[in-house]
């Protein structure tokens, strides 16, 4: 390249410069001079630590960018590695000024213009590392959250320099993976959850358990026999309006719908019970869903129990469940008497009915709360029922039905074996093991006149009463003012 004799001052910075930037041409970065002050070119002028215009399109080996053009290098130049050029006298001096005059795995402590061990930026570090500038040292770590792997079904973050994984959604972290919550990996040891007999395993929140069949209650982490279990109801009687369900699972109602009791949602049900003037059920998920009125929050809301139920009984404005995982009872809507206070430990069966609850504890003996609920009997049940102020049970020894408050079971009227009991306002009707139906107590709309024939189920309400025939047609007696006691034709469970 030819200069004009005014340019032989800029001919000798061109090359001091270009002896300086040895080992990294590309860029124009070159050293200071011992005279000069790190960060600036060695006339003190130009810029920080000798940078100069950049050549976008990159220079030729064996040139330098400088001022945005590229020049050759002088023949004393790049220096060896541990080395720079001294700009005054165009010689390779031992020591740096930059981090890329040393040896890997080495940084320039430019004060000093010495390499030393360690690093003093991420570039210094391997892939897998960064680096601590308050030690210069490469730790092993992540610097930004694409230095992490996200496993699968699930993201990789990098957190305090830690590649931190979470599972999606429906799955868990185990041995290092995310898989789907199953009984078969369960929790961050893989459990594998054990089998009861007569039951079923199931992996919830990381953490086994189990639930029991249909018929069997659970003990510790057994299921063992229901001896007094009776079947949750699929006919039910409220103060003036009758549910029950269609051998498909849907719930029909009739009678009274003045606060929506008598129009359930289109789902399917296990089982249905009605109160005073609203009904609840369970549907097939195990999530009870109620209809009609409202005005204590017992037919939605947040007091409504989100976690599933083996069964659900409505009172005159409450309701009361037994948890299905737990078998422990759990009570919403208006408790004015304690009736949604229910007592700690598991259960095998709850009702409740006007303004109190009754259940079957796992020694088949009865525990009730509430309002009036009198002195229930002491011994063994396989069923118990509560009305408007009137409660009954069957015994578990000889079947015969005991009644308490207001509502008495005459001996010799109801001896006998009975499966299963109904109490209604006043007055109750019990199944017998042949399969007829005895009432007694208040028959003032001849709801205790039970006809002849052979039924499945039985269910008292207000004033009137209903029954499921074994052909499955349903039957009703008592009062009619509103339509409780006309059911529509048709099968019902």
């Amino acid at each position: 390249m030819r200069l004009r004799p005014s340019s032989c001052l800029l001919a000798l910075a061109l090359a001091a410069v270009a002896c300086g930037s040895a080992s990294d041409p590309t860029t124009g970065t070159a050293p200071t001079s011992p005279g000069s002050e790190p960060g600036t070119s060695a006339d003190g002028e130009g810029e920080p630590d000798g940078t100069v215009a950049t050549c976008p399109a990159g220079c030729a080996a064996g040139e330098l960018c400088s001022e945005g053009r590229c020049v050759a290098l002088p023949a004393t130049c790049p220096c060896p590695v541990e080395s720079y050029c001294d700009l005054a006298t165009s010689s390779c001096i031992v020591g740096c000024t930059r981090d890329g005059e040393c040896s890997t795995g080495k940084y320039c402590e430019v004060a000093t213009r010495t390499c030393k061990v360690g690093c003093s930026s991420d570039a210094g570090c391997a892939k897998d590392e960064y680096c601590d500038v308050a030690t210069n040292t490469c730790r092993q770590g992540c610097r930004t959250t694409a230095d992490c792997a996200s496993p699968t079904n699930g993201t990789a973050v990098c957190t305090d320099r830690s590649c931190v994984s979470t599972c999606n959604a429906g799955f868990l972290a185990c041995g290092g993976a995310c898989v789907a919550e199953s009984p078969t990996s369960c929790g961050a040891a893989c459990t594998v959850c054990p089998v009861p007999a007569n039951g079923s395993a199931v992996c919830a929140a990381g953490a086994c358990d189990v639930v029991c069949a249909e018929g069997y209650m659970r003990s510790g982490a057994a299921c063992v026999v229901e001896p007094f279990y009776e079947p949750e109801p699929t006919l039910t009687a409220g103060d003036s309006h009758t549910c029950a369900i269609r051998p498909g699972g849907a719930v029909e109602c009739w009678g009274s719908n003045q606060k929506g009791q008598a129009t359930p949602p289109a789902r399917t049900f296990r089982s249905v019970d009605a109160g005073l003037a609203h009904s609840c059920g369970i549907d097939g998920g195990g999530t009870v869903r109620c209809w009609g009125d409202n005005g204590w929050g017992q037919s939605s809301g947040p007091t409504v129990p989100a976690a599933p139920l083996a069964a659900v009984s409505a009172g005159s404005q409450f309701n009361c469940g037994r948890l299905l995982q737990t078998g422990t009872a759990t009570c919403w809507g208006h408790g004015p008497g304690g009736q949604t206070s229910p007592p700690p430990g598991t259960f095998a069966l709850v009702r409740a009915g006007g303004g109190a609850v009754c259940g079957l504890r796992g020694d088949s003996s009865i525990t009730c709360w509430g309002e009036g609920i009198g002195a229930p009997p002491a011994g063994t049940f396989r069923s118990v029922s509560v009305g408007q102020s009137t409660f009954c049970a069957v015994r578990m020894s000889d079947r015969a039905v005991v009644c308490w408050n207001a509502v008495t079971a005459p001996a010799v009227a109801h001896s006998g074996a009975f499966r299963s009991v109904s109490a209604g306002t006043g007055h109750a009707c019990g199944l017998r093991n042949d399969d007829t139906i005895a009432c007694w107590g208040l028959n003032t709309n001849g709801q205790a006149t039970a006809p002849a024939g052979t039924f499945r189920s039985v269910a008292a309400g207000g004033g009137h009463t209903c029954g499921v025939r074994t052909d499955g047609t349903v039957k009703c007696w008592g009062a009619n003012f509103a339509g409780q006691a006309t059911p529509p034709a048709g099968a019902f469970l």
